[in-house]
């Protein structure tokens, strides 16, 4: 679960009438997601567009294969925002698969994740040429309800 925070005043400058969150995800390697289940969730209206960069192909073991990414585009509306903690809890589900791993002494390989980049595109309200304002989030405007994502993969 991602919590966005924004401050009042930055609310009350934006005049917008949408906006969407962009999650841009760098897996590590040994993990990928499949580009047909994202494309079924953005069918089933989960995700407003995704895009899967790099290797996808299953069969491929970790130590063969290059990192991937994934770009996800979610509508929110800034009314959301005009509550009394100014703040957005957003949670997204990744349909990710583990590659082979190296057989490890332990049976198990560890893959860690790290933070997601993240967008703000807002779309001006009243503007006639459909411009848009895109905010990079720092980590002071983001906050995980977990630390270090560790996934746990049976090595064979």
């Amino acid at each position: 679960m991602i919590r966005l925070y924004c401050q009042s005043e930055s609310i009350n400058q934006l005049a917008t009438h949408f906006c969407k969150v962009i999650v841009v995800e760098r897996l590590p390697s040994g993990v990928f997601a499949h580009p047909f289940e994202l494309q079924h969730l953005l069918q089933r209206g989960v995700f407003t567009d995704v895009a899967v960069f790099g290797d996808t192909n299953l069969e491929l073991p970790s130590v063969a294969s290059n990192r991937s990414v994934v770009e996800i585009h979610m509508n929110v509306s800034p009314n959301i925002f005009f509550g009394q903690t100014n703040e957005l809890e957003i949670s997204i589900d990744l349909p990710l698969h583990a590659r082979y791993q190296p057989l490890g002494k332990s049976g198990y390989s560890m893959v860690e994740f790290g933070a997601p980049d993240l967008f703000v595109r807002c779309c001006m309200e009243g503007n006639l040429n459909d411009q848009s304002c895109l905010f990079a989030l720092s980590s002071d405007s983001v906050e995980t309800k977990t630390g270090a994502v560790v996934w746990r993969i049976p090595s064979y």
